[in-house]
Formats: C-alpha cells, sequence, structure tokens
C-alpha cells in the first residue's frame, strides 16, 4: 500500500486466524481496520490490526457492522443540489393538482434511505453470515 490508508470498517475477529504468508494473524476478540475489501484474494480482505501489520484476514472470521455502515454512508452522503433555476423560463401554477392526485389514489410515500443503503464498494456480508441474521 502507498499512500494514506482508508479505513473502510473496524471489525471484530470472531475466530483465530493463522492463515498463509501474506494472511494478518488474528485472535478472537481483537478488532482490526478493514481497509480493501476490493481486488483481493476470494473470500479475503485486506486489513490491519492495532500494531500497524498488514496482511489478509478471512472475511468469515471477522465480524462487521453492516448497520454502523448503513448509518455511516446516510451521514456521510452530500445533501441533494437544489433543480437549477432559469430565469427565462416560464412558471405554471399546479392548478389543481391535490384534486387530480387524490381521485387517482396516487400513494405520496417517499423513501428516504433506499438510495444509501450499503455503499458500492463495501460487499454483502458472506452467505454463511448473511442467511445467519
Amino acid at each position: 500500500l502507498t499512500g494514506e490508508v482508508e479505513v473502510l470498517h473496524t471489525a471484530r475477529v470472531r475466530e483465530d486466524w493463522q492463515g498463509g504468508k501474506n494472511d494478518l494473524r488474528v485472535r478472537q476478540g481483537e478488532s482490526v481496520d478493514i481497509v480493501r475489501v476490493k481486488n483481493n484474494p476470494e473470500g479475503r480482505w485486506l486489513a490491519r490490526n492495532m500494531n500497524g501489520e498488514y496482511g489478509y484476514v478471512s472475511n468469515i472470521c471477522v465480524d462487521v457492522d453492516y448497520e454502523e455502515i448503513k448509518r455511516k454512508a446516510r451521514s456521510s452522503a452530500p445533501p441533494p443540489l437544489p433543480p437549477p433555476v432559469h430565469e427565462d423560463e416560464d412558471v405554471y401554477d399546479d392548478v389543481g393538482g391535490d384534486t387530480l392526485s387524490s381521485s387517482l389514489n396516487v400513494s405520496s410515500e417517499v423513501y428516504d434511505d433506499v438510495d444509501h443503503v450499503i455503499p458500492d464498494d463495501f460487499p454483502l456480508p458472506p452467505p454463511e453470515i448473511w442467511y445467519a441474521q
């Protein structure tokens, strides 16, 4: 790794992991920083332990709080920009719009968090964990 390292998430080690020569040896209960989840060997994430050592850990030996990831994604998302204002365009009032929508039984439900569930760069949990929840 070169340059500044961005920590995607801090995970708790669920079980000891010895791994091979490029793997990070971790113990149950230890916390590790997950720094890369893509472009790794299959089933492994690049992690850093609290001593600053880097290596791969099995993604099934660590617990990641996916609710925390959702909260971070929502809080870090910039607010949407307002639509541009064009002064040379005509302005039309929506006369009777409420009457029309009520006669068509149009639902006014709003789903604020549909687009901000889990960031695209953070994969879903492995199937073993996903189905256990």
